[in-house]
């Protein structure tokens, strides 16, 4: 008998088939356990989620999607980063009961299964990409932090609930085709809703509402509206907790209008094309009587939202928007002289404008939130230059004003031209109806930049100040001025304007906490005054304007032949006895410009000096601390080391490949042949002004030498 050397091939083809069907087995029961084990995890964690918004809803329940995304992110979840570990499942967030929902690739609900769960508008999907929306039709959609957009049509025929998260999208419309409710929350952007059966709730901030159509439940507005509710049909009923400008109703021939509002405190005034088709459930005083005409309308329709009065200010939040104001504002009866309000939302900076954007007339109230003017031009395509020389964002002030909470940055192209806030006020000589003085009030506003001139009046905040109750109210001078004439002040030039036709002469000023961190320097040697708050001399304001300070400081560098803190002379005769406290330099000696040669700054030694200061000032002096600058010390033996480079800011370098010395009593770092601002509280805007000031051995400022463009 033969022996079997091996299996015969049936017997091999019955193993392999046998270990398939077993490896299959256990492919399967792996495949079970890894997601039954994935699956727990994320039910785990819907668990953990839900117990976060439960706890918090007892006090603060979400009113939006993002408001739950905001408490789970406190509570230790990012749900915008969470992906469930389950192949094909998603969270989603359910507005009416306040939790999350784990669904599986079906969107059938995994867990919680003990909360009754319905599929409509107020189910969230979250979603980070345009692409990801089409998977969830028949959902709200909830936008993840930096969202990608890439068709710039993705949100004009929108028909579920939205809701931004953290980002902004400009403009949202949202069309209705069927009876139902929808929640969205924006930020910032235009929303338009065009849905005739339907109910919109509206939370988060817009900067305009326009609602074309909607049912006659409403539109509910829950947020912020900084500019305009537009209404042409139906109902806007604002919530107690909201905030809007304006709500302009323009029922058209085959519509009418319904709005309610229960605080007054929410909403800054309501318009009506048409009292008769538009039902107000509003408080009396804000409640309009009259029709709406087409011109106000149409002026209206200029600005960002506003109506001009107190409680809704003409919102300015783009350029042309301004221009608009500054167009209107050629005669003494305009827009911008009828006492109308005004509220900046935006920096100006007007660089590349060839259009006028000087407000030539303004009697009103103008607020710049703390925004800033940079760049005007010393042109006449943007405004009237004063003798060919100097430019100023108001011509004249011609009635009660006010104009606060601005950073302003005043410049000069060459010597005796420059750019300042306002030239004159109540150039005219003239009074208001009941026979008072025009007040002027400029409040919290900071100067900024340099100013090279050649003049006898200098101020930066006012150049001439006519018959008028003018007050400067937390004002604060950051800016360098060098002036060759006879006199030289911060805040106001002189106390009377004079014109072919008029002489009108100030009748009082109030300085109130007023500080000045700037360098000023008069640099005429015979008969060169400098003064930190008027340029003019006593004699003429002692005869007739009542000076008052409080609170007033000098922190900066004030350098001329004769100085006085109060005036361009003897400060002793002013009516009012005001008082500037100084905690800066005032060095009674003549400026003298910096050379540059060979690439370095050059100056001459000063007899009696034993010690220099080179101070490069970026945003004022060096003196009083908080200011921007550079402190360079210097000796006789290396004054004119010291290498004239251009600086940039730490931002813009790695200082790992910065060339780093401890020179000139600093540590200076350079890289690229510049000179690196290390400062982590400021930014570098603009090139510095260099100031250096010589000590005698008592301490005492016995020379300057100053520079402002070497870097041009």
């Amino acid at each position: 008998m033969k022996k079997k050397k091996g299996f015969t091939l049936v017997e091999l083809l019955v193993v392999i088939a046998i270990l398939a069907v077993l490896a299959t087995v256990s492919v399967v029961g792996y495949m079970g356990f890894t997601k039954k084990a994935h699956e727990s995890n994320d039910i785990g964690l819907t668990t953990q989620m839900n117990t976060i918004l439960q706890a918090e809803e007892v006090t603060n329940k979400p009113t939006s999607p993002h408001d739950a995304v905001q408490q789970l992110a406190n509570g230790g979840v990012d749900v915008e980063k969470l992906t469930p570990t389950t192949d094909g499942y998603n969270y989603v967030y359910d507005l009416d009961t306040n939790r999350m929902f784990l669904l599986d690739g079906n969107k059938s609900v995994v867990a919680p299964t003990n909360i009754e769960y319905t599929q409509d508008l107020n189910v969230f999907a979250f979603v980070g990409s345009e692409n990801e929306i089409s998977n969830w039709n028949g959902y709200s959609i909830y936008l993840k932090t930096n969202f990608e957009i890439t068709s710039e049509n993705l949100f004009t025929n929108l028909k579920t609930g939205l809701d931004v998260g953290n980002n902004t999208i400009e403009s949202i419309k949202y069309i209705g085709s069927e009876t139902k409710e929808a929640l969205i929350r924006t930020n910032g952007g235009t929303l338009t809703i065009n849905a005739g059966q339907d109910s919109v709730y509206h939370y988060g901030s817009a900067d305009k509402i326009v609602v074309i159509a909607v049912a006659n439940n409403s539109y509910h507005e829950f947020g912020e509206v900084k500019g305009n509710i537009e209404i042409e049909s139906g109902h806007v009923q604002v919530e107690s907790v909201a905030k809007v400008s304006t709500i302009v109703a323009t029922p058209k021939e085959s519509t009418t209008v319904k709005v309610t509002v229960t605080n007054e405190n929410t909403v800054g005034e309501i318009v009506t094309t048409d009292t008769t088709k538009t039902t107000l459930n509003v408080p009396e005083n804000i409640k309009p009587t009259e029709n709406l005409t087409d011109k106000k309308l149409e002026e209206m329709s200029n600005f960002a939202g506003g109506f001009g009065t107190e409680r809704s200010p003409y919102l300015i939040s783009t350029m042309d928007q301004w221009v608009y104001l500054a167009s209107n504002s050629k005669k003494y009866d305009c827009l911008a002289t009828q006492g109308n309000y005004f509220s900046v939302l935006t920096d100006l900076d007007f660089e590349n404008v060839e259009q006028n954007i000087q407000i030539q007339y303004f009697s009103g109230h103008i607020d710049f939130n703390n925004h800033t003017i940079t760049n005007l031009q010393e042109s006449s395509k943007q405004m009237y230059l004063e003798f060919n020389a100097y430019g100023f964002l108001f011509y004249d002030i011609v009635g009660d004003s006010e104009i606060k909470n601005l950073s302003f940055t005043t410049s000069s192209s060459t010597i005796d031209h420059g750019i300042r806030l306002i030239e004159m006020i109540n150039q005219k000589n003239e009074q208001n109806e009941d026979g008072s003085n025009f007040k002027v009030l400029i409040e919290n506003v900071k100067m900024f930049g340099f100013g090279n001139y050649s003049d006898n009046n200098v101020g930066l905040f006012v150049y001439w100040v006519g018959k008028s109750n003018l007050t400067l109210k937390n004002c604060v001078n950051y800016a360098t001025i060098y002036n060759q004439g006879g006199f030289t002040g911060v805040f106001v030039g002189r106390t009377y304007t004079t014109t072919q036709k008029y002489t009108s002469y100030c009748e009082k000023i109030t300085f109130d906490n007023c500080i000045n961190y700037g360098t000023i320097i008069n640099t005429n040697a015979n008969n060169g005054f400098a003064s930190m708050l008027i340029s003019n001399p006593s004699n003429i304001i002692d005869k007739m304007v009542t000076i008052e300070t409080k609170n007033c400081v000098n922190y900066g560098i004030i350098v001329a032949s004769k100085i006085n803190l109060v005036t361009g002379s003897d400060d002793k005769n002013i009516i009012g006895n005001p008082i500037v406290e100084n905690k800066g330099v005032l060095s009674n000696s003549t400026g003298k410009s910096i050379d540059i040669v060979d690439g370095k700054f050059s100056f001459s030694k000063i007899d009696n000096a034993v010690r220099y200061e080179m101070v490069f000032s970026f945003s004022g002096s060096a003196i009083g601390g908080g200011i921007t600058s550079v402190l360079f010390k210097l000796d006789d033996e290396n004054i004119n080391s010291v290498k004239a480079l251009k600086w940039i800011d730490d931002s813009k370098v790695d200082l790992n490949n910065a060339i780093v010395e401890n020179i000139y009593g600093t540590t200076v770092y350079t890289y690229n042949n510049q000179y690196v601002l290390v400062d982590k509280e400021a930014t570098l805007n603009s090139q510095p002004s260099v100031t250096v000031m010589a000590y005698d051995e008592n301490n005492q400022v016995i020379g300057v030498y100053y520079t402002y463009s070497y870097t041009k």
